[in-house]
């Protein structure tokens, strides 16, 4: 696996739900995911970062996420977190659907 990869992940903001997508700590807030694609992102208020709180389920719904990564003007969307093992204590929940 490429070591930009690795990185990456291991700069996820740890509000992410564990699963494929995730947003790195390189956001800046610029509003774009989470306002164009509220389904999928959030902010997190006290970090100033977005974040993946529902991981997509359909092919639709992942192409729109792939779309979200394309327009992140810091490239801090991820789409290999199922590569990884996610710490067991995340207190957020694996959503899928």
């Amino acid at each position: 696996m490429n070591k930009d990869k690795i990185l990456a992940f291991n700069h996820r903001v740890a509000r992410n739900v564990p699963g494929h997508f995730y947003v790195t700590d390189a956001c800046n807030n610029c509003g774009l995911c989470h306002t164009k694609a509220q389904k999928w992102f959030h902010l997190d208020g006290g970090t100033g970062k977005a974040y993946v709180w529902h991981q997509p389920a359909t092919a639709h719904d992942k192409g729109e996420v792939h779309k979200m990564m394309s327009q992140c003007p810091k490239h801090c969307i991820h789409d290999n977190g199922d590569k990884f093992e996610w710490p067991k204590d995340n207190p957020f929940k694996k959503r899928v659907g």
